[in-house]
């Protein structure tokens, strides 16, 4: 049997981790968004043990209380939806969207998704214009 360590070896002998796992971007792009994905050697090193700490154990067992409490919210908009006869048809996508928003705003800010509504709110106009952006820009010699 192959332990992780042998995989790990294999795979960066063979180039694997750094062919397939690195993320190419749009250029204009790496202009616009200098986040841990587009970030390559000691840099990219640098930002992931900043960030490490944040998924330890013990800190996602603290956040707990905001995870059960966000999902419970849901569950309770959902209850609230479904019709007499006991059954409904729901789009969830939307849902999960704002369920999401809502365990960042209280296990992070400690505020719930609806107090900070705008904030999402800018962030996604920002992504839809960004990504407009680069699809309408091109710069001749660019790439």
């Amino acid at each position: 049997m192959v332990g992780p360590k042998e995989a790990r070896k294999v795979l960066e002998t063979t180039g694997f981790c750094r062919e397939y796992l690195q993320v190419h971007t749009n250029p204009l792009l790496n202009l616009l968004v200098s986040g841990l994905v587009n970030l390559e050697g000691d840099r990219w090193s640098k930002r992931r043990k900043i960030i490490n700490p944040a998924f330890h154990q013990d800190k996602l067992k603290n956040m707990l209380p905001a995870f059960y409490q966000s999902c419970s919210d849901m569950l309770s908009k959902w209850e609230k939806m479904v019709c007499t006869e006991g059954y409904s048809e729901l789009d969830v996508w939307p849902y999960l969207v704002d369920l999401t928003r809502d365990v960042i705003s209280r296990s992070v800010f400690g505020s719930s998704f609806e107090e900070g509504k705008l904030i999402f709110q800018l962030l996604e106009d920002q992504l839809v214009l960004t990504i407009k952006l680069i699809q309408t820009v091109y710069i001749p010699g660019w790439r």
